[in-house]
Protein backbone atom coordinates (compact mmCIF):
# COMPACT_ATOMS: atom_id res chain seq x y z
CA UNK A 1 0.00 0.00 0.00
CA UNK A 2 2.85 2.34 0.95
CA UNK A 3 4.67 1.50 -2.27
CA UNK A 4 1.58 2.33 -4.31
CA UNK A 5 1.19 5.71 -2.51
CA UNK A 6 4.86 6.56 -3.10
CA UNK A 7 4.52 5.69 -6.77
CA UNK A 8 1.52 7.99 -7.14
CA UNK A 9 3.31 10.86 -5.41
CA UNK A 10 6.40 10.41 -7.61
CA UNK A 11 4.24 10.31 -10.73
CA UNK A 12 2.48 13.54 -9.71
CA UNK A 13 5.83 15.28 -9.14
CA UNK A 14 7.07 14.19 -12.58
CA UNK A 15 3.87 15.47 -14.22
CA UNK A 16 4.26 18.85 -12.50
CA UNK A 17 7.92 19.10 -13.59
CA UNK A 18 7.06 18.30 -17.19
CA UNK A 19 4.28 20.90 -17.11
CA UNK A 20 6.68 23.57 -15.80
CA UNK A 21 9.23 22.75 -18.49
CA UNK A 22 6.60 22.97 -21.24
CA UNK A 23 5.28 26.33 -19.95
CA UNK A 24 8.79 27.80 -19.81
CA UNK A 25 9.55 26.56 -23.30
CA UNK A 26 6.38 28.20 -24.64
CA UNK A 27 7.24 31.51 -22.97
CA UNK A 28 10.79 31.43 -24.35
CA UNK A 29 9.45 30.77 -27.81
CA UNK A 30 7.08 33.73 -27.59
CA UNK A 31 9.86 36.00 -26.33
CA UNK A 32 12.16 34.98 -29.18
CA UNK A 33 9.48 35.59 -31.76
CA UNK A 34 8.96 39.10 -30.36
CA UNK A 35 12.62 40.10 -30.22
CA UNK A 36 13.81 38.48 -33.45
CA UNK A 37 11.14 38.94 -36.13
CA UNK A 38 11.36 36.77 -39.22
CA UNK A 39 13.19 38.24 -42.24
CA UNK A 40 10.74 38.85 -45.03
CA UNK A 41 11.46 38.81 -48.74
CA UNK A 42 10.44 42.47 -48.95
CA UNK A 43 13.03 43.52 -46.34
CA UNK A 44 15.78 41.65 -48.22
CA UNK A 45 14.71 43.34 -51.43
CA UNK A 46 14.79 46.75 -49.74
CA UNK A 47 18.37 46.21 -48.55
CA UNK A 48 19.46 45.02 -52.00
CA UNK A 49 17.85 48.04 -53.65
CA UNK A 50 19.59 50.37 -51.20
CA UNK A 51 22.98 48.79 -51.95
CA UNK A 52 22.34 49.03 -55.68
CA UNK A 53 21.46 52.73 -55.38
CA UNK A 54 24.64 53.40 -53.43
CA UNK A 55 26.73 51.63 -56.07
CA UNK A 56 25.02 53.55 -58.88
CA UNK A 57 25.86 56.90 -57.27
CA UNK A 58 29.62 56.53 -57.21
CA UNK A 59 30.48 59.57 -59.29
CA UNK A 60 31.75 62.74 -57.71
CA UNK A 61 29.20 65.54 -58.28
CA UNK A 62 31.62 68.43 -57.66
CA UNK A 63 32.28 70.81 -60.56
CA UNK A 64 35.88 69.69 -60.94
CA UNK A 65 38.09 70.03 -63.99
CA UNK A 66 40.44 67.20 -63.01
CA UNK A 67 40.02 63.74 -61.53
CA UNK A 68 41.86 60.46 -60.97
CA UNK A 69 40.66 56.90 -61.49
CA UNK A 70 42.54 53.61 -62.01
CA UNK A 71 45.78 55.59 -61.59
CA UNK A 72 45.02 57.78 -64.60
CA UNK A 73 44.67 61.54 -64.12
CA UNK A 74 42.25 63.33 -66.47
CA UNK A 75 42.31 67.13 -66.76
CA UNK A 76 40.10 69.25 -69.02
CA UNK A 77 42.06 71.78 -71.07
CA UNK A 78 39.64 73.08 -73.69
CA UNK A 79 36.06 72.62 -74.94
CA UNK A 80 34.67 73.93 -78.22
CA UNK A 81 31.64 73.52 -80.49
CA UNK A 82 31.59 73.37 -84.27
CA UNK A 83 29.39 72.29 -87.13
CA UNK A 84 32.51 70.96 -88.86
CA UNK A 85 33.49 67.35 -88.22
CA UNK A 86 37.14 66.48 -87.54
CA UNK A 87 38.85 63.33 -86.25
CA UNK A 88 35.68 61.32 -86.89
CA UNK A 89 35.91 57.55 -86.38
CA UNK A 90 32.25 56.64 -86.69
CA UNK A 91 28.94 58.45 -86.24
CA UNK A 92 26.95 55.51 -84.91
CA UNK A 93 23.44 56.96 -85.18
CA UNK A 94 22.33 57.20 -88.79
CA UNK A 95 19.37 59.32 -87.68
CA UNK A 96 21.62 62.30 -86.85
CA UNK A 97 23.91 62.16 -89.89
CA UNK A 98 23.90 64.96 -92.44
CA UNK A 99 23.85 64.51 -96.20
CA UNK A 100 27.64 64.79 -96.57
CA UNK A 101 30.27 62.63 -94.83
CA UNK A 102 31.21 63.72 -91.31
CA UNK A 103 28.30 66.13 -91.04
CA UNK A 104 25.26 66.23 -88.77
CA UNK A 105 21.66 67.36 -88.98
CA UNK A 106 21.20 71.16 -88.54
CA UNK A 107 20.12 70.84 -84.90
CA UNK A 108 23.26 68.88 -83.91
CA UNK A 109 26.87 69.99 -83.40
CA UNK A 110 30.28 68.47 -82.74
CA UNK A 111 31.63 69.01 -79.23
CA UNK A 112 35.44 68.83 -78.94
CA UNK A 113 36.87 68.08 -75.49
CA UNK A 114 40.64 68.38 -75.13
CA UNK A 115 42.12 66.52 -72.16
CA UNK A 116 45.49 65.90 -70.59
CA UNK A 117 45.77 62.22 -69.61
CA UNK A 118 48.57 60.99 -67.34
CA UNK A 119 49.50 57.38 -66.56
CA UNK A 120 50.48 57.44 -62.87
CA UNK A 121 51.83 53.89 -62.70
CA UNK A 122 55.28 52.39 -63.20
CA UNK A 123 53.99 50.18 -66.00
CA UNK A 124 52.89 50.41 -69.60
CA UNK A 125 49.12 50.25 -69.97
CA UNK A 126 46.31 50.62 -72.47
CA UNK A 127 43.10 52.55 -71.91
CA UNK A 128 40.04 53.02 -74.10
CA UNK A 129 39.31 56.65 -74.92
CA UNK A 130 35.89 55.58 -76.17
CA UNK A 131 34.77 54.82 -72.60
CA UNK A 132 34.73 58.51 -71.65
CA UNK A 133 31.05 59.41 -71.95
CA UNK A 134 29.46 62.87 -72.20
CA UNK A 135 26.69 63.27 -69.60
CA UNK A 136 24.06 66.01 -69.77
CA UNK A 137 22.33 67.12 -66.54
CA UNK A 138 19.70 69.81 -65.87
CA UNK A 139 21.21 73.28 -65.65
CA UNK A 140 22.25 74.31 -62.12
CA UNK A 141 20.66 71.27 -60.47
CA UNK A 142 22.31 68.82 -58.08
CA UNK A 143 23.85 65.95 -60.02
CA UNK A 144 22.69 62.46 -59.08
CA UNK A 145 24.87 60.22 -61.29
CA UNK A 146 22.89 57.94 -63.60
CA UNK A 147 19.58 59.12 -62.13
CA UNK A 148 18.64 62.68 -63.12
CA UNK A 149 20.62 62.92 -66.37
CA UNK A 150 18.96 64.23 -69.53
CA UNK A 151 21.12 62.47 -72.09
CA UNK A 152 24.35 60.49 -72.47
CA UNK A 153 26.51 60.74 -75.59
CA UNK A 154 29.31 58.42 -76.69
CA UNK A 155 32.43 59.41 -78.59
CA UNK A 156 32.27 59.66 -82.38
CA UNK A 157 35.97 60.46 -82.85
CA UNK A 158 39.37 61.31 -81.36
CA UNK A 159 42.42 63.03 -82.77
CA UNK A 160 44.65 60.04 -81.95
CA UNK A 161 42.20 57.65 -83.65
CA UNK A 162 41.44 59.41 -86.91
CA UNK A 163 43.70 57.08 -88.92
CA UNK A 164 41.73 54.04 -87.68
CA UNK A 165 38.37 55.03 -89.07
CA UNK A 166 35.74 52.36 -88.42
CA UNK A 167 38.23 50.13 -86.57
CA UNK A 168 36.84 48.57 -83.37
CA UNK A 169 40.18 49.23 -81.64
CA UNK A 170 40.35 52.85 -82.78
CA UNK A 171 40.06 54.26 -79.28
CA UNK A 172 42.65 51.99 -77.66
CA UNK A 173 45.48 54.19 -76.46
CA UNK A 174 48.78 52.83 -75.16
CA UNK A 175 50.68 54.76 -72.46
CA UNK A 176 54.17 54.09 -71.06
CA UNK A 177 54.93 54.71 -67.36
CA UNK A 178 54.22 58.33 -66.32
CA UNK A 179 53.39 59.33 -69.87
CA UNK A 180 51.44 62.60 -70.19
CA UNK A 181 49.45 63.06 -73.40
CA UNK A 182 46.95 65.55 -74.71
CA UNK A 183 44.00 64.09 -76.60
CA UNK A 184 40.83 65.51 -78.11
CA UNK A 185 37.59 63.57 -77.94
CA UNK A 186 34.66 64.30 -80.24
CA UNK A 187 30.94 64.03 -79.46
CA UNK A 188 27.83 64.64 -81.57
CA UNK A 189 25.42 66.55 -79.35
CA UNK A 190 21.97 68.01 -79.89
CA UNK A 191 22.16 71.82 -79.80
CA UNK A 192 19.49 72.21 -77.10
CA UNK A 193 21.63 70.15 -74.70
CA UNK A 194 24.43 72.71 -74.96
CA UNK A 195 22.32 74.94 -72.67
CA UNK A 196 22.45 72.33 -69.88
CA UNK A 197 25.28 71.21 -67.59
CA UNK A 198 27.83 69.04 -69.40
CA UNK A 199 30.09 66.54 -67.64
CA UNK A 200 32.71 64.09 -68.86
CA UNK A 201 32.30 60.70 -67.15
CA UNK A 202 35.79 59.16 -66.98
CA UNK A 203 36.06 55.37 -67.12
CA UNK A 204 39.36 54.34 -68.74
CA UNK A 205 38.57 50.61 -68.51
CA UNK A 206 34.78 50.75 -68.85
CA UNK A 207 33.87 50.26 -65.17
CA UNK A 208 34.72 51.75 -61.75
CA UNK A 209 37.49 50.37 -59.55
CA UNK A 210 36.28 47.81 -56.99
CA UNK A 211 37.90 46.40 -53.84
CA UNK A 212 36.94 44.56 -50.64
CA UNK A 213 37.02 46.59 -47.42
CA UNK A 214 38.03 45.31 -43.96
CA UNK A 215 34.53 43.87 -43.45
CA UNK A 216 34.72 41.91 -46.67
CA UNK A 217 32.18 44.14 -48.41
CA UNK A 218 32.66 45.35 -51.98
CA UNK A 219 33.46 49.04 -52.31
CA UNK A 220 33.19 50.97 -55.58
CA UNK A 221 35.60 53.87 -56.05
CA UNK A 222 34.21 57.28 -57.09
CA UNK A 223 34.18 58.01 -60.81
CA UNK A 224 35.36 61.49 -61.88
CA UNK A 225 32.70 63.71 -63.44
CA UNK A 226 34.55 66.61 -65.04
CA UNK A 227 32.57 69.83 -65.52
CA UNK A 228 32.85 71.23 -69.05
CA UNK A 229 30.66 74.33 -69.18
CA UNK A 230 33.20 76.80 -67.82
CA UNK A 231 35.63 75.82 -70.58
CA UNK A 232 32.87 75.98 -73.18
CA UNK A 233 32.04 79.54 -72.11
CA UNK A 234 35.70 80.53 -72.26
CA UNK A 235 36.13 79.09 -75.75
CA UNK A 236 33.11 80.96 -77.08
CA UNK A 237 34.08 84.35 -75.60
Amino acid sequence: MKNKRAFIITLCVLVVMVAVIVVNAIKSSELFSQTVPPVSASSVAAVSQSQASAAASTASSEKAASGTISDYRFTVEKVSVSKEGKYIVNIYKDSIKGEKPDTLLPDYSFLYVTLTVENLREEERELSLGNQMLHVYPKDETVIPYENFIQIYETVGADVSADKRGDRTAYHFNMVPHQVSQVTLVYAIEDKDLQEDLYLYCLPHGRPDEKLNEDGLLEVSPVPLLYLNSFLQDSSS
